[in-house]
């Protein structure tokens, strides 16, 4: 009895594990081509908001960009852009460093200038901080800052890149004249579906009471 209730309790925390590591998102960098150091993952929890539209569904997404190791030589991040479908129908900035009110949000990707307009599926903030050059890279005391940006887009229906490597992640580093420095980030980044806290407390309670259940059958049947 004591060795079905052992085995029990490790088919639960290794199905556990196993879920908590399917959860985790790849990121790219620091030594992609254009990364310069930097770290950028991008994840959404797996489900399109609710909504009452029929034809579009809409992702909540969040991009997490860490410059702890930057080597681009930029003083300032200042333009952010993702592309997570071939078209959007409308976006939104749900959080990004230092408030929403820091940044404005544009369709188009990234040129040398900034964000560039045009609609080819891209989205782009603009940030506004620091006389228009962003957010700094450090801290002050040259310790490297973790940023993030939540985005809501909404598609077509079964619109959003999901592949690997289908989604697009741009960046611009300015100077402390606002000046393009460093290289231009345009790497092609994989959106990771990661599951809600909640979602995996569920599992792992669903798990722990198949465990009680086994458990309290073995006894009536000892």
């Amino acid at each position: 009895m004591k060795r079905n209730i052992l085995t029990i309790l490790s088919v639960v925390i290794l199905l556990g594990g196993l879920y908590v590591g399917a959860a985790s998102a790849d990121p790219i960098g620091p030594s992609c081509p254009t990364c310069d150091g930097a770290i950028y993952t991008l994840s959404y929890s797996g489900l399109a908001l609710p909504d009452a539209d029929p034809l579009h569904e809409t992702f909540r997404l969040l991009l997490d960009i860490d410059t702890n190791t930057y080597t681009g030589g930029g003083s300032y991040l200042d333009n952010v852009s993702i592309k997570v479908s071939s078209s959007v129908f409308s976006y939104s900035l749900i959080a990004a460093p230092g408030g929403i009110s820091y940044w404005t949000m544009n369709s188009g990707g990234i040129n040398a200038n900034g964000c560039s307009g045009g609609n080819s599926g891209f989205i782009c903030t603009d940030g506004l901080a620091n006389g228009g050059k962003g957010v700094a890279v450090t801290n002050g005391n040259g310790v490297g800052a973790d940023y993030s940006f939540i985005f809501d887009v909404t598609v077509n229906n079964n619109g959003l890149f999901t592949g690997l490597n289908d989604a697009t992640v741009k960046a611009r580093y300015v100077d402390n004249s606002g000046e393009k420095i460093g290289s231009l980030l345009s790497e092609p980044i994989t959106v990771q579906r990661v599951p809600e806290p909640t979602t995996i407390l569920l599992l792992g309670f669903g798990l722990a009471g198949l465990g009680l259940f086994q458990w309290k059958k073995s006894r009536r049947s000892a």
